[in-house]
This record gives structure tokens, C-alpha cells and sequence, in this order.
């Protein structure tokens, strides 16, 4: 699922981070998978993310997006394992995994 920015509470130019969905009520994580910063996919299931998350964040379920030119496409929910990382709830498909790590 493409969804806009704006849908999400994020000006047009926002490239990753950690955020609260419009309600307010929900935290988010956006990836743009730009190096080290933006986040990368590590396997079907782990997410690395270097920059610091809100301590609000850190011991709830997120909603990951990645950024992509249209907006941003849902990946599912995470949580914030001890070692910083994020483990998505769900698992990619092998091949969407692929695809995503490549950069299409």
C-alpha cells in the first residue's frame, strides 16, 4: 500500500525518522534506505536505523513505510529489539526484500 506524505503528517520533503501518524496516537518509522541514515533492510525481517528514536517510541509497535517517489509504501509493524535494531512483526517476501534492498 502507496500512501501520501501527507497522509502520514509528513511535509513533502521529510526523507526518514521516526514520527507520530496525524492522530497523534501512533508511532511511525520511515525508511528512505539511503545508507547508514535512512535505514536498511538486513534480512525479510530486520531493520537497521542509526538515527536516535524518540524515547516514547522505543517500547511500542511501529508502522515502517519506506520512501519512495510516489510517497511511502507500508511495510507492516516493528518493535525495537536490545540490540537497536527493529524486527518487523510480519516478514517481507523473499522478493520484495530483494527488490527494496536493491534500491527499486
Amino acid at each position: 500500500m502507496i500512501v501520501s506524505l501527507a497522509q502520514l503528517g509528513l511535509p513533502d520533503d521529510t526523507l526518514d525518522g521516526a514520527f507520530l501518524d496525524e492522530t497523534g496516537q501512533r508511532w511511525g518509522l520511515l525508511l528512505s534506505l539511503r545508507g547508514k541514515e535512512g535505514g536498511a533492510l538486513l534480512s525479510p525481517t530486520e531493520i537497521a536505523f542509526k538515527p536516535d528514536v524518540p524515547a516514547a517510541a522505543q517500547d511500542t509497535k511501529l508502522a515502517v513505510f519506506v520512501r519512495t517517489p510516489e510517497g511511502a509504501m507500508y511495510l507492516g509493524t516493528a518493535r525495537r529489539t536490545k540490540r537497536g535494531r527493529f524486527v518487523l512483526t510480519d516478514p517481507l517476501t523473499d522478493e520484495l526484500w530483494r527488490d527494496l534492498s536493491r534500491g527499486r
